[in-house]
């Protein structure tokens, strides 16, 4: 009963904030949204797939940082870092953290991804938790891919996660946190356009704060599915050759009700033929 009458509160009183304030009000609250999010096992499992290619790297540029817990994660670990994101709030919560902790090579940047301008290149590009996704158009998912291909060194590595159509479909991003005594509450619901291939989810957020005043609000998030046809396609047309694509975590292919699929691809040394094709993983 009580979860039922705080759906209709925050449906009632949440602030509805316009599509470009999305991860804006979040940001100061986001770690501890994400605070089940194991970024550690994400950073090994990159490990993992370097391993597996024999690549040893000392740079690494994180794309869509958020407020920089992967970026950081390499960081600790001695690699040089940067990471960039569009949302200055996110950024400005990522430079805060690296401020407490000024031993990390780890610098942060306000810049979309589908137009870099960077100090230098990298050896390896990470772009996770499904944030390519939230790229809807897909000429711009490739002037992105076409950008992380000039911001790598030749031979350098770009390794990404996208949610699956699967998972989009299933609306998987419909889930609260209500029946929990976290003083950041959510209630998500998503519905997804099979014809148009967008996700839609409506983002509903409390915030009990200091004060104990009651902070509502919600943001509409939009993903597009993007079969792994099209993804090899676009980074094929990039430059990219498009090396491996598995099954999030495993080195397995995807199957068919996978819901996050990893793609690896490599800046060749030399120009790619626009007739490579993708090589596929073993």
């Amino acid at each position: 009963m009580a979860k039922r009458r705080l759906i209709e509160e925050l449906l009632r009183d949440a602030k509805v904030l316009p599509d470009n304030e999305a991860f804006t009000v979040i940001a100061p609250y986001y770690d501890e949204l994400m605070a089940e999010v194991p970024y550690s096992l994400w950073v090994d499992y990159i490990h993992r797939i370097t391993q597996h290619l024999k690549f040893r790297f000392e740079s690494v540029l994180d794309l869509a940082c958020g407020t920089g817990n992967v970026a950081i994660e390499f960081a600790k670990r001695g690699y040089r870092v940067v990471g960039v994101d569009k949302s200055e709030a996110m950024i400005r919560e990522a430079l805060r953290k690296v401020e407490m902790q000024p031993n990390l090579n780890a610098e942060f940047y306000c810049q979309d991804i589908s137009e870099l301008l960077l100090p230098s290149q990298f050896d390896l590009a990470v772009c996770l938790f499904d944030s390519l996704n939230y790229i809807t158009d897909p000429d711009a998912l490739k002037r992105a891919f076409n950008a992380t291909l000039y911001a790598l060194k030749p031979g350098g590595y770009f390794i990404f996660d996208m949610n699956s159509e699967y998972a989009l479909e299933a609306n998987l991003f419909t889930q609260d946190n209500l029946d929990t005594d976290d003083r950041l509450k959510y209630f998500w619901v998503s519905t997804y356009d099979r014809k148009r291939k967008l996700c839609k989810v409506d983002m509903y957020f409390q915030v009990q704060q200091e004060d104990g005043s009651l902070l509502r609000f919600k943001e509409v998030h939009y993903q597009r599915a993007y079969s792994i046809d099209e993804v090899a396609s676009y980074l094929i047309d990039a430059g990219f050759r498009c090396m491996h694509i598995f099954d999030a975590y495993t080195f397995n292919p995807p199957r068919k009700k996978s819901t996050r699929i990893y793609y690896v691809a490599q800046r060749p040394i030399e120009a790619v033929h626009e007739s490579q094709g993708v090589v596929q993983s073993r």
